[in-house]
Parts: C-alpha cells; sequence; structure tokens
C-alpha cells in the first residue's frame, strides 16, 4: 500500500507546529536550565561579581545527587543476568520462554548495551526524560584477509585453513621472485551476518512527540532527529534529484548551547567540513484509516511550512521503536520530572548560601577599611593599603586613623546551619544523601536496627527509581525486541552464554507472551538476597534430607537456588560453579531410576538378589559396549566427513592455484607474441626504408 505523500506532508506540518520538544519550548527552556545547573554554569550576574571581588562560587547539588545516583541504579541492571522474564501462555512454550528469556537478557540487554543503559539513566536523572530506540538492523560484515609472497605449498595450507564462508571469496595470482621461482598472492573475502536487534539511546533534545499524546505507544506523532550532510544522505541511496529538492533555509543548525559550552575548549578538528548540514527526521505517524489506525514511518526534512518527504513506508510493528522513560513520571504526560528538579530549587539557596558565607568570611579576615583624615594634609599610601599582606606596615602621614568597616561575624555559622539544613531537606527529597556517599562517623555509634531502618529508607526511593526504569524501558522494550526477533530472524542462532554455546530459533517463540521485571523494588538489596538466598538453600537441605525420595524439592530447585546466590554474589556464569540445569535435570532422572530399580530388594531372598545383580550387570556391560560401538562409528562417520572436506578443499586450492599459473602464463603468452608482433613490424618497417645516402666529410 503506497502513502499519501500529499496527506502525510499535511499532517507532519501541523504535527511539528504543535510538537513537545521543539527548541524554545517549555520543556527544552526547562532542561537547558537543568543542564546549566548539571554542568555549572555561571549565572549572569557572576561577571559582575566577579569585578568587585566578591564570591562566585556554584553549588552543584545537581550533579552530586544524579552521580551518586547512578552507581546504585546501574548496579540494579549490571550485576543481574535477567532483568525480565517472558511467561509461558501454554504448556508446550516453557523452552521457548526460557529461550528468549535467556536471549534477550544476555544479547540484548547484556554487557554490550552498558553505554546505552547508562545514557538512558542519565538523561532521565537530570533531563527529565531519556530516550532509547530499539530496531532491527539489518547488518553485513566483511571480512577481508591477503598474503603474499608464498611458495605453492605454503598458500596450499593458507587456503586449506580458511572457513568455509571463505571460500567462495579466494582468489589467487602469481608471480615470479627474485630467484625465478614462481610466488603467489592469496586473498580471501567471507560477509558475516550481523543482523540483530539493535538499542540505542538517543538525546533527549532531538525527539519531539504529540503535545496531546498520554503516552508514546499511542502518540498520533512521534519523531527524532539528526543532522546529516548532504554526502551521508547519498551514502543511504538517496538520489540527486531527491536531495535538490531539501527546503534551503541557509541554516547550519548547529548544536545545543549546553553542548557547544561543553566543547568550547576543543580543538576544531573534530568538526564537520563536508558542506551544508541537513536536519533529517524520522517520524511515526498514526492516522485513522478505513480498517482501523494506520501507521507510516516518514523520513523528511524542514521543520516549517515547507516540508520534503523523503521516503515513506506503512510501518508493520504496533507501535513506534522509541521508549521514553522519566525518573519521576508524570501520570497522564509522556515528560515527567527528574531527580534534578527535586533539588534545583535547593542548588540555587546553596549557591546563595555559600556565596554570603564566603563573602563573609572574606570580608571578616580582610573586609573594607575606613580611613579617616582631620585635614587635607594628611594621607596615607593607598598603594600599600591596597595590596596588603600578612604582618604588612602601613605608613601614615598626619592625623591618619584605619579602621575595619565593621561586620556581622554571626552571620557565618548561620549560613552554615542554613547549608546542612539544606543537606537534609535534599536528601529527604531524592534518597540521595551520606549513606551512598560512605559510612559516617555517626553511622557507628548507631543501633543495628536504626541502621538498618536508614539503609532501607535510602534504598527504597532508589528501588522505586529502578523498578520504574524496569517497568517503563525494559519491561516495553524487551517485549518489543521479542516481536522483532520473531518477524525477522530466519534462522536458528547461536550465542556464547552462561558458560556454553545455546541455539535458538526464533521463529517457534509466542510474540504475545507477557513480560514481568525482575529488578527495583520489591525484589530487595543484594545483602538482604544472600542471606534470604542462603536461609532458602539451608531449608532445601533439610527436606530433602528428611522426605528422601519423597521430597519435592528435587536437584533442579537446589541448582537453581545456588544459581541465584552467585548471581546475587555477583558472579557471572554460575554455571561454571554448579553446573546446568540441563546437567541437573539428568542427574536427577539417573538418581530417580536407581531408586526405581531397587525398589523391593528387602522382600528378595539374597539368591535372588544375586541374580538380578548379574543380569542388571549384564546389562551394563552391554550398553556400554553399544554405546561405544555407537560412538566409534560416530567418530569413523565424522572422521570420514572431515577427511572428505580437507580432500574438497585441496582440490579446490590446487585447481585455484593452477588456474593462476595458467592465466600467469597466458598473460606472459599474451606478452611475447605482443613483442614478437611489434619486433616484426619494426622489421618490416626498417628493410622497406630506402638506405642512408652517403655522407661526405671534408676533411
Amino acid at each position: 500500500m503506497k502513502p499519501d505523500l500529499e496527506k502525510l506532508t499535511r499532517i507532519i506540518t501541523e504535527e511539528m507546529k504543535e510538537a513537545v520538544g521543539q527548541a524554545s519550548e517549555t520543556l527544552s527552556t526547562a532542561r537547558a536550565e537543568l543542564k546549566n545547573a548539571y554542568l555549572g554554569v555561571p549565572l549572569e550576574m557572576d561577571t559582575r561579581r566577579r569585578e568587585g571581588g566578591w564570591s562566585t562560587a556554584q553549588d552543584r547539588s545537581v550533579l552530586e545527587t544524579v552521580e551518586w545516583a547512578k552507581p546504585s541504579l546501574l548496579r540494579v541492571f549490571a550485576s543481574q543476568d535477567e532483568i525480565v522474564r517472558f511467561e509461558p501462555r501454554r504448556p508446550d512454550s516453557e523452552a521457548a520462554a526460557e529461550e528468549a528469556t535467556d536471549y534477550i537478557n544476555q544479547v540484548v540487554f547484556g554487557a554490550g548495551a552498558f553505554q546505552t543503559v547508562y545514557d538512558l539513566i542519565t538523561d532521565a536523572l537530570y533531563q527529565r526524560v531519556g530516550w532509547a530506540k530499539v530496531w532491527w538492523d539489518e547488518n553485513t560484515e566483511i571480512f577481508s584477509q591477503e598474503r603474499d609472497g608464498l611458495t605453492r605449498e605454503e598458500a596450499l595450507a593458507w587456503i586449506i585453513s580458511q572457513p568455509p564462508a571463505a571460500l567462495e571469496g579466494l582468489t589467487a595470482e602469481t608471480y615470479s621472485g627474485p630467484d625465478g621461482a614462481p610466488l603467489y598472492r592469496v586473498k580471501s573475502e567471507s560477509r558475516e551476518d550481523r543482523s540483530g536487534v539493535k538499542l540505542a539511546a538517543l538525546p533527549s533534545e532531538r525527539v519531539l512527540w504529540s503535545a496531546e499524546a498520554l503516552d508514546i505507544a499511542s502518540a498520533r506523532f512521534v519523531a527524532h532527529w539528526e543532522d546529516k550532510t548532504r554526502a551521508e544522505l547519498k551514502a543511504e541511496g538517496y538520489s540527486e534529484a531527491q536531495l535538490d529538492e531539501l527546503p534551503d533555509d541557509g541554516q547550519t543548525y548547529p548544536e545545543t548551547d549546553a553542548q557547544n559550552r561543553i566543547n568550547e575548549d576543543q580543538s576544531d578538528s573534530g568538526k564537520r567540513t563536508d558542506g551544508k548540514i541537513y536536519r533529517v527526521y524520522e517520524a511515526y505517524i498514526r492516522e485513522a484509516g478505513a480498517n482501523g489506525p494506520e501507521r507510516w514511518k516518514a523520513v523528511f526534512a524542514g521543520d516549517g511550512d515547507k516540508v520534503t518527504i523523503l521516503n515513506a513506508e506503512k510501518w508493520p510493528m504496533d507501535r513506534p521503536p522509541l521508549f521514553p522513560v522519566s525518573s519521576v513520571p508524570m501520570p497522564h504526560s509522556v515528560a515527567g520530572l527528574s531527580l534534578a528538579d527535586l533539588v534545583l530549587d535547593l542548588q540555587r539557596i546553596r549557591t546563595e548560601l555559600f556565596r554570603q558565607l564566603l563573602d563573609g568570611l572574606a570580608c571578616g579576615n580582610q573586609g573594607e577599611l575606613v580611613i579617616n583624615r582631620e585635614t587635607k594634609e594628611d594621607r596615607v599610601d593607598m598603594d600599600q593599603i591596597l595590596n596588603r599582606r600578612l604582618g604588612g606596615i602601613y605608613e601614615t602621614f598626619g592625623k591618619v586613623n584605619v579602621l575595619p568597616l565593621p561586620v556581622a561575624t554571626n552571620t557565618v555559622s548561620e549560613a552554615a546551619a542554613a547549608v546542612a539544613l539544606t543537606d537534609k531537606i535534599k536528601e529527604s527529597r531524592t534518597g540521595v544523601g551520606q549513606q551512598l556517599q560512605g559510612l559516617s562517623a555517626d553511622a557507628l555509634q548507631n543501633t543495628a536496627t536504626g541502621a538498618q531502618i536508614m539503609d532501607e529508607a535510602v534504598n527504597q526511593r532508589l528501588e522505586l527509581i529502578a523498578r520504574i526504569l524496569a517497568e517503563n524501558f525494559f519491561k516495553p522494550a524487551a517485549g518489543y525486541a521479542l516481536k522483532l526477533m520473531i518477524r525477522h530472524q530466519s534462522g536458528q542462532l547461536q550465542r556464547f552464554i552462561k558458560g556454553r554455546f545455546l541455539t535458538w530459533n526464533p521463529r517457534t517463540w509466542d510474540p504475545l507472551m507477557e513480560v514481568k521485571v525482575t529488578v527495583g523494588l520489591g525484589s530487595g538489596n543484594q545483602g538482604r538476597r544472600v542471606s534470604g538466598l542462603t536461609q532458602i538453600m539451608a531449608l532445601q537441605e533439610k527436606i530433602v534430607g528428611f522426605l528422601k525420595t519423597d521430597s519435592p524439592v528435587r536437584m533442579t530447585h537446589i541448582i537453581h537456588t545456588a544459581h541465584k546466590l552467585a548471581q546475587a554474589l555477583g558472579f557471572e556464569s554460575p554455571e561454571q560453579f554448579f553446573g546446568t540445569t540441563e546437567a541437573a535435570q539428568e542427574s536427577e532422572q539417573r538418581i530417580m531410576a536407581r531408586e526405581q530399580q531397587g525398589g523391593g530388594q528387602e522382600d528378595k531372598t539374597p539368591e535372588q538378589q544375586l541374580v538380578e545383580l548379574e543380569v542388571k550387570q549384564g546389562q551394563a556391560r552391554l550398553e556400554n559396549r553399544q554405546k561405544e560401538a555407537e560412538q566409534k562409528l560416530a567418530l569413523d562417520q565424522q572422521k570420514a566427513a572431515q577427511d572428505f572436506e580437507l580432500r574438497k578443499m585441496e582440490l579446490e586450492a590446487k585447481i585455484l592455484l593452477d588456474q593462476a599459473d595458467r592465466a600467469a602464463k597466458n598473460k606472459l603468452a599474451a606478452e611475447q607474441a605482443k613483442t614478437d608482433a611489434e619486433l616484426a613490424v619494426l622489421k618490416k618497417t626498417l628493410e622497406a626504408a630506402p638506405p642512408p645516402a652517403p655522407v661526405e666529410l671534408n676533411l
């Protein structure tokens, strides 16, 4: 179905006029103010204060609150092997749910996503809303290798050592070495499909959405932009004719002022010099259609009355690929508040208090002076007064009195008390205080119960933010990534996680599985989890020891607890300590089989038991011989297949080198024939030419 470009253009033009996130809009102004406070940008009055010798100290409560909250939040998501869990809807989909849980947690939200999660959490803590994009990235990587100056044997060995994927891209050339011996130049080129679900954080100031939107999943319009040059757009496949239609508004769209302040002391080496920069938007539009809502994806340029659509297509997914998250969500709003908002006013108050405190101390230690002269002839050396030093001597003439201007010293202690009060207010608002920044001296005198209460009170606020991040980003993003995998992944996947290679087939997964969050508020902190898991394991051991074979607790339950305990202690790949769940199931089945075989032995005579034992031993020997034969047969088949592949590769390598030899000989013969022909033509030309006239020499 082709989109109606005129209709989409009208929709985009109207939505862009009222979209939230535009420059100079309320949210953008607030974010710029928060960023200035985070970076400690000087205030407008600081120039005059500096000229007057007054303090320009800047409190950094916003930065301190954000930076001290980040480690605790990142530890929640970086130290867990399982952030979300997929719940099966049918009994036959339990294995698929486990596979999807492993893949999404370990691959999509794994170690490669640390920078994305870091950026997302930072924006959510101080820019009111952080944004991330989840999409399917079609990507094929090309790996090339080349070896030169090889003998025939070395070239054969190198070709045989190449992986099967590189055989199609093999080429060989031969030439004569310094001693006349033939040498070979061989090349290989292999392509590897690296397509998959990608996750990236977006700058918060680069996302726009409908003003009436309650959430992004149902928003009529949401877009994000990026500055691109004409060369970059051509590399993406857009034609010259399309690029010529882009609006030429004469702007270069510089970075935001705050970002410029970050880069102002850096060199100009990183600035773009490859021509005009266009602001290109990627928008997701929902409109009413004949059969219900329809979604479109449009790439366009121009943010005023003139909009040029570069590409538009039907969007097959049930929502846009953009996911917002705020540390302090507001009901019925995409953008909430941030942790920085809670301390912004305190930073202003503390900045003023700090400045007054420092100004008071400066005036008390070396403040203003009053010089009293009785007559005009009385004078004092003003240079000495203006350049006072410790233990200095100042010369006066006549009746001159130099007195310090009185300073109210009690204001210094009052300012210090006010600063301490703002610390308590900041801690009560955000939960970020001395407990997160290190052990205080007073904490050593607290009772164990009081220390635990304080620890829980501090952690609850950050655990709530962690749960908000998990529910508002990780949960919907995981469900969206699952649908992308099922839709785009054509074959099986294989990854090395949990200490072993695992293979998945996403086409067998259920796209409607429920996603549950396993971190954040309600999951407890690390110390309580370790203690709780230790108690659970002890209780499991008691149940197994008391009920024996009738115990409902099995080996798989104990191994599961052991894995969770190792994860809570911060160790990766717990399978390396306790084995895998599959191994525990196999061990459990063997134990149950032995128990069933050994049942009822007390009712049999010793002779019967001996006969049964001999029969079982004979069956075991027979099974062992059968397994050995099967293993030998499998090894022989594997060796035969390997020998066949090796022989095949050797033949292919010889054919390739022979072709190179023939090509080199043919090229040499062609060059020789060309040289002979040229010599023959030259010889005929010389023969046909008249002999030169004799030259007379006059001696």
